[in-house]
């Protein structure tokens, strides 16, 4: 009676190389593909804070009667990026007066001093990979719709001018918005500005010639009201 030939369920060690190797490139292919998302993220994430900021500081300048303003420091190097927020309530209203001990155009952003009756009232770090605007060279191809049509798209922050590379935002009691880059009088932007944020990753390499995704903060000066745009050079 001939013998019958055992066979084996179990997995060969070729065949368990052949998955464990399988796997790895999965998991590679995922890390990269999650590596590039990260800045992207991180772009959306800082865009939607920075525009919950904004609608918080109009709400207290309107409840305190005090003017609240945001400013600006596109170039300032944080533990985390290069980029700083700070949301300052101007309770002695002198902050843009050059006479006034602290004012806007000597600021210092990494000491958060206040006047005597003013106050500090958050400070934003730039998340990693984030900076204000695009890449140089990079001119303005974006138009805001209806009602912001009146607000130019610079493709960087509009009102951040001058030696100091700094702008502020300020909201008054009433709600309306005013732009500054100095001491002494407001910036003639009637319709309102806009501050635009790109992603600049080691991962996502950006040039003049393939552009950036950039996402659009634009600020009604009469209103106070935002839109965001998001649009690539």
């Amino acid at each position: 009676m001939p013998r019958r030939r055992r066979t084996t369920s179990g997995v060969t060690l070729v065949e368990m190389m052949v998955v464990m190797t399988m796997v790895l490139v999965l998991a590679a292919l995922a890390y990269a593909a999650f590596g590039k998302q990260k800045p992207r993220a991180g772009l959306n994430g800082f865009t939607l804070e920075v525009r919950a900021l904004l609608h918080g500081a109009r709400q207290t300048a309107m409840a305190t009667g005090k003017p609240v303003t945001v400013m600006i420091f596109p170039t300032t190097v944080t533990a985390s990026g290069t980029g700083r927020l700070i949301l300052y309530q101007d309770g002695n209203g002198d902050f843009f007066s050059s006479a006034a001990a602290v004012n806007f155009s000597g600021y210092n952003p990494a000491s958060s001093s206040a006047g005597t009756l003013s106050e500090v009232l958050d400070v934003v770090d730039f998340p990693p990979h984030v900076v204000v605007g695009p890449v140089d060279g990079q001119g303005a191809s974006a138009v805001m719709p209806a009602p912001f049509t009146g607000i130019a798209i610079n493709g960087a922050c509009a009102f951040c001018l001058g030696a100091n590379n700094r702008g502020a935002i300020t909201f008054d009691p009433a709600g309306a918005v005013t732009f500054q880059a100095a001491n002494g009088p407001p910036l003639a932007f009637p319709a309102g500005a806009s501050v635009s944020f790109r992603a600049d990753s080691p991962d996502l390499p950006v040039t003049a010639a393939t552009g950036a995704e950039v996402r659009t903060l634009a600020i009604s000066a009469p209103t106070g009201a935002l839109r965001t745009l998001n649009w690539k050079p």
